[in-house]
């Protein structure tokens, strides 16, 4: 495909999304960077514009963030165009097709974003969806922000997998469950489950197992903190 700098300005104008990772394809460094040009520069159009052209943002944005994360080469900076609350509106990130226009990036620069983006309190719970995308294709370790921890156990919690079967298959389990009783603030996913005086209260989810009264999971779980397992398992 013979894409022009043109024809990608266009489409993103036009909130054509879905077709951008096919357009980005052929593009090398040097086209990617010109183009990137451009799209600071429509950003910055829309910016200024303020509400006044609020339909025209709300239709580029995705279109913008895709097209943005394509043609960054830094991580550092593709994790702040991501991040960038201009162009994000109430929306989640479009994960699918952020991955397919990162799919030629090096498991290493991947890993960095994933870390960088979980670096971002403000938006790291919204974002775990691509994080755990970009650690699976990276193989590196899942980042452990308070953001993360949010986001994981949010997931964990909507799956229609029993949760005790849930832990045990999850691949950063062992990581996150520590993390669970050391954020900043309560996990969002654990409030109003945790009063041991009506421990079946609330969405089941996070609730103790009905037959041990505890939480079990794999067996490296054994070297949680003490206060991980104190947490988890109240005295009666």
């Amino acid at each position: 495909m013979n894409t022009t700098h043109d024809d990608l300005l266009a489409a993103v104008r036009e909130g054509r999304t879905a077709e951008l990772p096919a357009l980005l394809g052929p593009l090398d460094r040097d086209r990617r960077k010109a183009l990137l040009a451009g799209l600071k520069e429509l950003r910055g159009e829309l910016r200024a514009a303020g509400w006044a052209r609020w339909q025209e943002r709300d239709l580029m944005n995705p279109a913008l963030l895709v097209a943005g994360a394509g043609c960054h080469t830094g991580a550092a900076a593709a994790a702040a165009w991501l991040g960038a609350r201009d162009l994000r509106s109430w929306r989640q990130l479009p994960t699918d097709l952020l991955l397919d226009v990162l799919a030629d990036r090096d498991p290493k620069w991947l890993g960095d974003l994933a870390h960088r983006l979980a670096a971002r309190s403000a938006t790291a719970e919204q974002d775990y969806p691509l994080i755990s995308a970009l650690v699976r294709l990276a193989g590196c370790p899942m980042p452990t922000t308070d953001g993360c921890v949010e986001g994981w156990a949010a997931a964990v919690g909507a799956s229609r997998t029993p949760l005790a079967t849930a832990l045990r298959e999850d691949p950063y389990a062992t990581a996150l469950v520590p993390r669970l009783f050391e954020t900043a603030e309560p996990v969002r996913a654990l409030a109003g489950r945790c009063d041991p005086d009506h421990p079946t209260t609330g969405p089941p989810r996070w609730q103790p197992s009905p037959r041990t009264g505890t939480w079990t999971g794999p067996p490296s779980w054994t070297d949680a903190p003490p206060a991980c397992c104190a947490a988890a398992n109240p005295p009666s």
